[in-house]
């Protein structure tokens, strides 16, 4: 039974390169030879519980199989959790060392004044992004974490997965474990790279493979030079997948097979879904859907029952019922036989009393030929309460347009589509929107 990431390294073959980045490449021996070396020089992490931290991609890459050898749990924490949290999260995991990894093979190892006797294993600890609402810490385990990988170590050789999300999350964790279980390679980008700067080193290692959010791929597509990307896999995940951005895509990457895919730190993966239409064929919702979960609709929210979810909570609350469904907090509604994404339950604008789901709102606005993409908030107002208001950055091709009549067009399909409360009442062009360490919108 294959129970540590070394068991997965040690069935690919050790002259297979491993990781590329900036101005390093480094082969599955390497790898083994930096993993031992770790493993000889602190071996007094053994059965100890660690939280691990650093804002160095490829550092974390490079030492997460050594940690996992020794560690008993492994808490992947995120650089933006705030320190009341940080130490909440540490009481709750029993934590006993804090290992911070740094850029050029630095590491600096604290330990912590644990005063209880410890002898629960956690396994994998990851914080929810917490993007519309209080972070939670859950647990998995390996095997649960990397159950969805494809581990056909032949097949993993043609792959050169591109790395966008940090390790410390959900997201970048099922990168990384899908190029460790296949023996793939996997091209490193750091978080301070400009998408441009991105593309460029995708392209300059010949990355053919890419998981990110619709917010991320869209940036992608404004870039000169996204054409240079010759990609067989693209997955999108985290946000909405629009049909926009999935007919973008598939415009600019006709070779491509596109996945997304449904996935949450407290679900676990979900369900992929391949036939390059948003939302997931309503079939999903039978019994005998073949998924290997249930998905069920309570109230329009969708609900999922999975063993790939997480092994235990140990921070936070999430809605789980009598037969182990977990309530997502995401929206739907069947449309023709298909389940349409509204957006999450907890990002709603009450606008006088009702309920207006910015995703909905962009969706309608990224429909515009003139737009790149957009975010839809909800600002407070002393006459009104709450007011919708969005922010647009254009297309290059429309920015020397008259800004008056880009708004007009805009507006106009907003009140042919929506309900009168749905329609921006600020309309704001900028040259960028941010996004959060996870890829997605920040919302707040």
């Amino acid at each position: 039974m294959l129970n540590k990431l070394l068991d997965y390294i040690n069935l690919v073959p050790l002259e297979r390169c491993f990781i590329k980045a900036e101005n390093r490449s480094v082969t599955y021996k390497q790898l083994n030879e930096i993993t031992f070396e770790f493993i000889d020089r602190y071996s007094f992490l053994k059965d100890k519980n660690c939280a691990v931290t650093s804002n160095d991609r490829l550092s974390l890459a490079l030492y997460l199989p050594a940690i996992d050898s020794l560690a008993k749990t492994i808490f992947l924490q995120a650089s933006d959790l705030d320190e009341d949290t940080t130490s909440s999260f540490y009481e709750n995991a029993e934590i006993e060392y804090i290992i911070t990894l740094k850029a050029n093979n630095e590491i600096v190892i604290k330990k912590l004044n644990t005063v209880s006797v410890i002898e629960q294993s956690h396994g994998w600890l990851l914080a929810t992004s917490g993007t519309t609402g209080t972070p939670k810490l859950v647990s998995f385990s390996l095997e649960r974490l990397i159950s969805t990988a494809q581990k056909n170590i032949e097949l993993g050789s043609i792959y050169n997965w591109g790395l966008c999300y940090d390790l410390n999350r959900f997201a970048g964790l099922q990168v990384y474990l899908q190029v460790v279980a296949a023996g793939s390679v996997l091209t490193i980008s750091e978080s301070e790279h400009s998408i441009s700067d991105i593309v460029n080193i995708f392209s300059f290692n010949q990355v053919n493979s890419v998981s990110a959010t619709p917010s991320f791929w869209r940036k992608v597509l404004m870039t000169e030079n996204a054409s240079s990307l010759e990609l067989k896999k693209i997955t999108l995940g985290g946000e909405i997948s629009t049909q926009s951005i999935l007919n973008a895509l598939q415009h600019q990457y006709s070779t491509a097979k596109i996945t997304h895919i449904y996935a949450s730190t407290e679900a676990g993966v979900g369900f992929a879904v391949k036939d390059n239409k948003e939302g997931f064929p309503a079939n999903y919702l039978l019994a005998n859907s073949e998924l290997g979960i249930s998905l069920k609709i309570i109230n329009k929210e969708l609900w999922i029952r999975s063993e790939r979810s997480n092994s235990a909570l140990l921070a936070g609350h999430v809605d789980i019922d009598e037969q182990g469904f977990i309530n997502t907090g995401d929206l739907v509604e069947c449309i023709d036989e298909r389940v349409i994404f509204l957006g999450r339950s907890s990002g709603a604008i009450n606008v006088g009393g009702n309920k207006v789901m910015p995703e909905k709102i962009e969706a309608i606005i990224n429909q515009c030929n003139s737009v790149s993409y957009s975010r839809v908030f909800g600002k407070s107002n002393s006459m009104l309460g709450t007011i919708v208001c969005a922010e647009v950055v254009l297309e290059d091709s429309a920015k020397s347009l008259s800004a008056k009549d880009l708004k007009t067009n805009i507006l106009r399909l907003c009140k042919d589509e929506l309900e009168t409360h749905e329609v921006p009442v600020l309309l704001k062009f900028v040259e960028t929107i941010a996004t959060n360490s996870t890829g997605k919108l920040i919302r707040f």
